[in-house]
């Protein structure tokens, strides 16, 4: 009998998926996303901002659009997401720094030049 609604069986959510795919292989899957809160950082001035505070060339061709690593920021560790040439950034970083990174985020704007911070004033939501 095949899965599905027609059989009468409810489809299985990904994580279920995940689990029985690579639990034979010794492999676990965890969701972590409730941990973690999402911050956008975008604008010409995005790149200078958090090149203030983390160590990766965010200019190097290597870290082209798409790329995904995680490192740390403001001596925290975030996941960083390249998701547009605007240039925008996702940073997801554990909820409980969530306030010290948006703070962090806002000094390190401070030192850029005024026309630099302004466009810089609403660069980060929060969901």
């Amino acid at each position: 009998m095949a899965h599905g609604a027609s059989a009468g069986l409810e489809p299985l959510g990904l994580d279920a998926l995940l689990q029985l795919r690579l639990e034979p292989h010794g492999i676990a899957a965890v969701e972590s996303t409730p941990g973690l809160a999402a911050i956008q950082v975008e604008g010409a001035a995005a790149r200078d901002v958090l090149a203030n505070g983390c160590a990766l060339d965010l200019r190097s061709p290597d870290f082209a659009l798409g790329t995904c690593t995680r490192t740390r920021l403001a001596q925290l560790p975030v996941i960083f997401d390249y998701v547009d040439v605007k240039p925008r950034f996702e940073l997801y970083v554990g909820r409980s720094h969530l306030s010290y990174l948006c703070s962090w985020l806002n000094d390190a704007a401070v030192g850029l030049p005024e026309p630099i911070q302004s466009q810089l004033n609403h660069a980060w939501t929060l969901p």
